[in-house]
């Protein structure tokens, strides 16, 4: 997935549709991106 975005962008939103919702940050950041994205792991 890849971010292009000036502006801070936040939503709640079900990225892989496991029923789960996912927080996700979209910055202009690239290191900003990496360090608040939040990807759930699944252990199945």
């Amino acid at each position: 997935q890849k971010y292009n975005s000036v502006k801070l962008i936040s939503a709640e939103v079900d990225t892989n549709r496991d029923g789960i919702l996912d927080t996700m940050y979209e910055y202009d950041d690239i290191e900003e991106i990496a360090k608040k994205s939040r990807k759930p792991i699944n252990p199945e």
